[in-house]
C-alpha cells in the first residue's frame, strides 16, 4: 500500500470517529507539526549546502 493510500485511509477512520471539535483540533495539530517539520526540512537543506560548499571549498584547495 502506498503512503498516500495509507495516509487517506487513517484519515478516514480518524474522521469517522473523533467528534467535531476533537477533530478541528487535529487538524489544527497537523498543520502545526508540519510547519515544523518544513521549517526542519529547511534548516537540513540549507545546512548541506553549506556543508557541501565547504567541502568543495576545502577540496579545491588542497590540490
Amino acid at each position: 500500500m502506498s503512503r498516500i493510500k495509507q495516509c487517506l485511509r487513517l484519515f478516514e477512520q480518524l474522521s469517522s470517529i473523533i467528534e467535531e471539535n476533537g477533530f478541528s483540533i487535529l487538524k489544527e495539530y497537523e498543520q502545526a507539526s508540519t510547519l515544523v517539520q518544513g521549517m526542519s526540512e529547511r534548516i537540513m537543506y540549507y545546512q548541506g549546502l553549506k556543508d557541501g560548499f565547504k567541502l568543495h571549498q576545502e577540496l579545491w584547495n588542497s590540490e
